[in-house]
């Protein structure tokens, strides 16, 4: 697992919000590329947008993308957008803007 995309996906559990936010399953495959599968003998494709790799996915919400993609990525389905992808910050999002949503909004998790 990679540290910063494990600690967005705890505080997405602690608060609450698996039912608000879902969650893709990665692999990196031998090209070092980022490939959505729950499974890395088995080829799948984000259920949103029919994209095989993460990099798809980030070239979609910004064609002149021209860095790496990384985990973890917070995208918005309705926007179509990659709205963030440093865990920090989405995990401050987690603690405070999705606390409507949460089924443990008292939970302050956030230092």
């Amino acid at each position: 697992a990679r540290p910063f995309a494990h600690r967005t996906s705890l505080m997405r559990s602690f608060k609450g919000l698996e039912n608000v936010v879902s969650m893709s399953g990665l692999w990196v495959d031998n090209d070092n590329k980022y490939i959505f599968s729950d499974n890395p003998d088995e080829g799948s494709i984000d259920k949103f947008n029919n994209k095989k790799t993460l990099m798809a996915v980030y070239k979609m919400s910004d064609s002149k993308y021209k860095g790496n993609a990384t985990v973890p990525a917070l995208f918005d389905i309705n926007s179509n957008k990659i709205v963030n992808n440093d865990s920090s910050e989405i995990m401050r999002m987690f603690n405070d803007s999705f606390n409507e949503c949460a089924e443990y909004p008292e939970r302050d998790l956030y230092p």
